[in-house]
């Protein structure tokens, strides 16, 4: 029952213009939620853009307001600001359907773009009582050495990854009985059918160690576009204008 509507605008439209639309959109009472699809044309500045839409509409939760709520704790239904759609998916995941309790274990995110891999990480680590899962978390990225990173992954009880590289995670490095919850989506050309597929960041020999694993494609992508609609509901809600 949530209507859509898709606008798409040339490579080339200016910052000027599609802040003007942004600004249309921001005042329309009939849109509830607003989503800039990333990445932008590089001629376009993504951190004004994204935080040109209202936060009462950012239902992907990547403006300032949002992403800076979401260090003070993480509350799925707050009436100010949205959680962002990804890293809500990873909470969900690991909170309704694997049967462990986080409290102290050890946690890697694999990943530190300020709309995945570091609200990931922030969740992960905020106490319980701010809605959080209190994981001991470690964060990794593309200058954190091999053999470091390596390091991390084996101490985990919980691996997250948001890296966007291909078989990152190898299942020699994978503590047994680890939860993976793999957030890459890399198109990859098969080389035996030459057809383009999607795999994430975790080998799928992985599985083989792993006590519970997502997949690629079919596991965190289903649970975003939920969360994305949980968020898009609630600000209609808290816009005063839904329809019932």
């Amino acid at each position: 029952g949530v209507d859509c509507s898709v606008q798409h605008y040339p490579n080339e439209i200016t910052q000027v213009e599609l802040l003007e639309k942004i600004h249309e959109l921001n005042q329309d009472p009939s849109v509830h939620g607003i989503i800039v699809q990333l990445p932008l044309p590089q001629h376009l500045d993504e951190h004004i853009i994204c935080n040109a839409v209202f936060t009462s509409k950012d239902v992907d939760g990547f403006t300032s307001s949002s992403l800076g709520r979401l260090v003070q704790g993480v509350d799925s239904n707050c009436m100010a600001s949205y959680v962002p759609c990804t890293p809500l998916a990873v909470l969900k995941i690991l909170q309704h359907d694997v049967d462990i309790k986080f409290k102290g274990l050890n946690a890697c995110v694999a990943g530190r773009s300020h709309n995945v891999g570091m609200p990931i990480a922030m969740i992960l680590s905020h106490d319980a009582i701010k809605g959080g899962l209190d994981l001991t978390t470690t964060i990794c990225h593309r200058y954190t050495p091999p053999e470091k990173f390596a390091d991390a992954v084996s101490k985990a009880d919980v691996i997250v990854t948001a890296a966007g590289v291909p078989g990152l995670v190898k299942p020699e490095i994978v503590k047994p009985g680890a939860v993976v919850v793999d957030v890459g989506i890399n198109p990859i050309i098969n080389p035996d059918t030459g057809k383009r597929k999607l795999v994430g960041d975790v080998h799928p020999d992985v599985a083989e160690v792993a006590g519970w694993m997502t997949p690629v494609p079919g596991g965190v992508g289903p649970c975003t576009v939920a969360c994305l609609l949980h968020n898009t509901v609630l600000a209609a809600k808290n816009s005063g204008t839904h329809r019932s």
